[in-house]
């Protein structure tokens, strides 16, 4: 029994590689999308949602990076920022009603709260190798 479970965790772990090169190729994908979103934006600085766009595109690099970092720390602190990182796009580029950002600012604050206050480093120690997962 124990030695199927161990192939389970095995395969688990090949499929995270998987999905993480995969998130690794879109992250380079968007890189170039960013920087012609950059070119975009030097062109036609004075439309609208031209900053917005490239805000977007931006802070899903960024959630994605985050992301990725999440897949392998397996850490309350990984898994906070990535919800941090979140809720900021949505509060930045999105456009959101006042009820909505008070929402998203108060989300904010209580993950803040639990970063500070409720967050044990020492839990996401593996106690039998020593290292942080």
């Amino acid at each position: 029994m124990k030695r199927i479970l161990n192939r389970i965790f095995q395969l688990t772990r090949l499929l995270e590689l998987i999905i993480s090169i995969a998130i690794l190729i879109a992250i380079g994908i968007s890189m170039i999308t960013l920087v012609s979103g950059l070119r975009d934006l030097l062109s036609h600085s004075l439309e609208e949602n031209a900053f917005q766009n490239f805000l977007a595109i931006a802070f899903n690099i960024l959630i994605g990076i985050e992301f990725l970092k999440m897949i392998y720390k397996y850490s309350v602190d990984t898994v906070i920022e990535v919800l941090l990182f979140a809720i900021a796009r949505q509060l930045i580029v999105g456009h959101t009603t006042v009820v909505e950002n008070f929402v998203g600012i108060a989300s904010i604050a209580v993950l803040f709260i639990i970063r500070k206050y409720m967050f044990v480093p020492e839990l996401d120690i593996d106690k039998k190798e020593g290292i942080k997962r």
